[in-house]
């Protein structure tokens, strides 16, 4: 879901199966808890969907299959990303201006630390990461 985001999608659609199985037939198989979590999920982040894109940060390895796009929400800004991957990556980030934290949302995680404008983190394969970056 992420990731369409980030690269443009106006909507999302889900589809459940049913035909000879699927989340229907079998709840537990279908993730059934883990769907209707990120869905919750979708909907809190849906108005941060909506805001105004601007220059994500930059980041090494450069080449790295990570999907960024950095939101303006008032004077929150938000952080999409998502390992596009099937191999886990360890990730620096540029930003173009000063923060002090990354808050990550939807996880327990402390925040990390930024170093002005730079901060490390590590993404499981097609992980996503949404961080809110506080400023001084």
């Amino acid at each position: 879901a992420y990731i369409a985001i980030i690269h443009g999608a106006k909507g999302l659609m889900w589809y459940g199966g049913s035909v000879e199985d699927g989340v229907y037939e079998n709840l537990q198989a279908g993730h059934w808890d883990y769907l209707k979590s990120l869905g919750k999920e979708l909907h809190e982040m849906s108005p941060i969907f909506m805001a105004q894109t601007i220059d994500a940060p930059k980041f090494d390895p450069s080449d790295a299959p990570l999907s960024v796009m950095l939101k303006k929400f008032g004077d929150r800004r938000v952080l999409l990303t998502a390992n596009r991957g099937a191999k886990p990556i360890d990730i620096h980030f540029t930003c173009a201006t000063d923060f002090t934290s990354a808050k990550v949302l939807y996880e327990s995680r402390n925040p990390i630390a930024v170093a002005g404008r730079h901060f490390d983190d590590h993404f499981d394969p097609y992980q996503v990461h949404v961080y809110e970056l506080t400023q001084p």
